[in-house]
């Protein structure tokens, strides 16, 4: 049992529906369908039904819902009170490192380089913001609102980004990387050794797009019925295990969350897209800023 399957079910019962709870959520409606799923299956119970009127809960989904109301709220106490622990424990000057990133791919690799960061230095505090787009990032970066900004781009796009730094601001490329096409070994028939990009988007299987990067081809096409959009990697990876689906996303993505034997990771045809991962920071940065990339780019290399 996860928070987030949880707090799926806590919205549902608030809105008595799922496509109100995913945009709350700013989830799928099929990701936060599958989370609930998978909640009455570890529960054996049925906690949702459909009628007229929307989604309703069942005896046991309002017994559910009242339990995990109270997990959720101790865990917000028990947050609460380690920050408020680790507050007074601080006997040093805090320094804050600021993060405004769209780059959900280059963001895998944070987790084990924030950890280190904080085992070496306990007065170093990370602060991530996901946002929506490219000018957002660059903006954060030139009024000093964030100390980094990690992006994801198409290499296409490369000089019309540069031009808009107007020198002010320094790009460190990450790694160069490209979209593939992810399948299970047993829809595989073997005789190609690509996918074509009408098998992505056309009707007869389901398609899924991990870590979308901001390709408005791709972006548009995701409209279609029978394409999904999240960044739930346990969610593709069950598409992939248990449905007839392919997965759309970078290379480095794969050989960090999907890399199996069960799987197949081919080239696709059509879409032409070599992929830039980077962290851009102002010229005069402090030199913890350079180290903070350097460590980003160095974890990245090595997958």
């Amino acid at each position: 049992m996860r928070l987030e399957q949880l707090r799926c079910l806590v919205e549902v019962a608030k809105h008595h529906s799922l496509s109100k709870a995913a945009e709350q959520m700013y989830m799928t409606q099929q990701a936060v369908s599958l989370n609930i799923k998978q909640l009455e299956k570890e529960l054996d119970s049925t906690l949702l039904v459909r009628n007229s009127k929307g989604v309703i809960l069942t005896e046991a989904g309002k017994e559910t819902v009242t339990f995990a109301e109270q997990v959720l709220l101790q865990k917000n106490n028990l947050t609460d009170l380690l920050n408020q622990l680790e507050h007074r424990q601080t006997e040093v000057q805090e320094q804050h490192i600021r993060i405004s990133s769209i780059s959900t791919v280059t963001n895998i690799v944070l987790p084990k380089i924030i950890g280190q960061i904080n085992k070496e230095q306990k007065n170093v505090k990370i602060r991530m913001d996901m946002v929506d787009t490219l000018e957002t990032v660059i903006k954060s970066i030139r009024n000093q609102e964030s100390d980094i900004g990690l992006i994801t781009f198409n290499e296409k796009e490369l000089m019309r980004i540069m031009e808009e730094f107007q020198g002010e601001i320094l790009l460190d490329v990450l790694a160069r990387d490209e979209m593939i096409g992810v399948v299970n070994r047993k829809h595989y028939n073997g005789e190609v050794d690509y996918i074509r990009s009408a098998d992505c988007f056309g009707p007869s299987q389901l398609r899924t797009i991990y870590n979308i990067t901001p390709v408005e081809k791709m972006r548009e096409l995701a409209q279609n019925n029978h394409m999904i959009v999240s960044n739930d990697a346990d969610f593709h990876r069950n598409m992939l295990k248990y449905a007839d689906a392919i997965v759309i996303m970078a290379g480095f993505a794969y050989e960090y969350f999907f890399s199996s034997k069960n799987f197949i990771a081919l080239p696709v045809e059509g879409i032409d897209v070599p992929l830039i991962h980077a962290a851009i920071y102002h010229k005069n940065a402090d030199s913890w800023v350079e180290e903070f990339v350097k460590r980003i780019r160095k974890e990245m290399r090595m997958k």
